[in-house]
């Protein structure tokens, strides 16, 4: 309707038409906002739907990396994210990390490590792959490397930082560089003392056989008892390299536990002295495990002296076995000073000492972990400083029908003799010599060679040989060839083999002929030539 009102000559028709024009403006005009506002509400929807979509597939993400990734801010270091990979790292729940500071949540195992790295962030705003110890919960720490990079965050300065946990993988590779290590050492360990037994079996034989020679009062005797002793030490000595380098001679037997424990009991109770005492507890039920019994009283004798060096002022040593489903435990519990914590990952390492200078070889707990190795076990060790050490060795147990009787494995006094031709092969001509003496104390007719081919010879011109006892490793013919060829041309003679120390042997593959490990005793070589004339 106009302003002023409809006129007096105005139709009636155009008064309506125009009534029903504005009208429909205005209908029209109110649909086309509604129409708009609802297509705006529409948008508006969609796009929030679209961010909370965003928003949650960003937080499934955020916490399925594998990786922690923790976001702080770089003024106060206050957590202002994490995801659930951190979580699991620290062992703390999202709700005890948000609003609270680095330091003061101590997930870092060294502060000092924390101070280098922002130091790094601060002036690179960058910080890759940089090793550091993670403090969990329970207080334990774990190696991890962190990466972290500088953000602005809602107008703060942020720390955007990734940790990974490498513990397991770093300690696999200490592992293994440790294996080459041990390896190294192991292979010139077995090169010296394959030379060095050689040298011992001199030494002992000759002191035997000028010991044989002297009066029962002579006063030179207690002289040739002190270079026999010496060499006995000696031989031990090579035998705990040979045995770290896992080259020593290994007769492994279904045996008592309990009874490798009480058959060495009275040298460990002289061992530990008369500040330390030795205490036994025996399981009550046989204890069966497949194991050499000679290197594991070798075992009871290395633990039993750390112990007792372990309490200058005397204390307790415990020797207990024990079943533990399929495991057979030993184990050697002292009330000494501890091992350092520092000191823990290292003690079985080779020439790895906490003893003073010229107290310790650093060989007894090698030693051990390799003849507990060789016999498919583990040891296990739990220490603290000024509360004593415990060491476990787990083995695997085995049916006890069988089980060795050990003393009745004790050799006689009396010495085997004979009367039988025997051709000693030797390069190294005070072995040589010393056998042919030797033997011919026996009774035996001996002769000697110093290698393959004047070995073959020695046959050729006497044939009523009996029995050829070769060394292994010679120059020209080496005893595996040799052998060999006196299968095949000899099949009714008797042969022997001998060495410095047992993968010789294995590599040869002549298994199945007896074998005389150096340095041997009087006794070892009368007993082992008679058991093979004998077979």
């Amino acid at each position: 309707m106009p302003i002023g009102g409809w006129g007096p000559g105005e139709a009636s028709w155009l008064r309506t038409y125009w009534t029903v024009a504005g009208s429909g403006i205005i209908l029209v005009s109110l649909l086309a906002w509604l129409v708009q506002a609802w297509l705006h509400a529409r948008i508006n929807a969609s796009h929030l739907e679209e961010l909370r979509r965003a928003e949650d597939t960003f937080q499934k993400l955020f916490h399925l990396v594998p990786d922690g990734v923790v976001v702080s801010r770089a003024a106060d270091g206050v957590v202002l994210e994490v995801n659930s990979a951190y979580c699991r790292m620290v062992q703390r729940p999202r709700e005890e990390l948000i609003g609270k500071s680095i330091p003061e949540l101590g997930v870092w195992g060294s502060l000092e490590e924390r101070e280098i790295a922002l130091h790094t962030l601060a002036t690179e705003r960058v910080l890759s792959e940089f090793p550091y110890l993670l403090r969990r919960s329970d207080g334990t720490d774990r190696e991890a490397i962190l990466s972290a990079r500088v953000v602005e965050l809602h107008g703060e300065t942020c720390h955007l930082a990734v940790v990974r946990d490498v513990h397991d993988r770093v300690r696999l590779e200490r592992r293994l560089a440790q294996g080459q290590r041990l390896e190294a050492v192991g292979r010139l360990a077995g090169g010296i003392a394959h030379d060095f037994n050689n040298l011992i079996t001199g030494i002992r034989g000759y002191a035997d056989l000028l010991l044989d020679t002297l009066p029962a009062d002579d006063p030179r005797r207690n002289d040739l008892g002190e270079i026999l002793r010496a060499s006995s030490r000696a031989a031990d000595l090579t035998r705990q390299l040979l045995t770290f380098a896992r080259r020593q001679v290994v007769t492994p037997r279904l045996v008592d536990l309990n009874q490798i424990v009480t058959e060495v009991e009275p040298m460990l109770r002289r061992l530990s002295g008369e500040k330390c005492q030795l205490v036994t507890r025996l399981a009550p039920q046989t204890v069966p495990v497949v194991v050499d019994p000679a290197q594991f009283e070798q075992v009871l004798t290395n633990l039993t002296v750390n112990a007792r060096d372990a309490m200058k002022d005397g204390g307790t040593i415990e020797l207990g076995t024990a079943v533990e489903g399929d495991c057979a435990v030993l184990s050697v519990e002292d009330t000494g000073v501890g091992i350092p914590a520092g000191a823990l990952p290292h003690i079985f390492e080779p020439f790895y000492t906490t003893k003073p200078d010229g107290q310790g070889t650093g060989l007894g707990l090698a030693t051990v972990y390799g003849i507990v190795e060789q016999a498919e076990g583990r040891i296990d060790v739990r220490s603290e400083v000024g509360q004593g050490t415990v060491f476990r060795i787990l083995l695997p147990t085995s049916p006890d029908e069988a089980v060795t009787d050990l003393s009745e494995s004790e050799p006689g006094q009396d010495l085997p003799r004979g009367t039988e031709v025997v051709l000693v092969v030797d390069d190294e001509p005070q072995v040589r010599d010393l056998c042919v003496r030797l033997l011919h104390r026996l009774g035996y007719h001996a002769s000697a060679a110093p290698d393959g081919h004047a070995a073959l010879a020695a046959l050729a011109a006497s044939p009523d040989v009996a029995l050829v006892l070769t060394d292994l490793v010679m120059p020209g013919m080496g005893g595996t060839e040799l052998v060999e060829i006196l299968r095949g041309r000899y099949p009714n003679l008797k042969l022997m083999m001998m060495s410095g120390y047992s993968a010789e042997l294995v590599a040869s593959g002549q298994e199945g002929i007896p074998f005389l490990a150096k340095p041997f005793t009087v006794h070892e070589l009368a007993q082992a030539v008679r058991e093979t004339l004998d077979a």
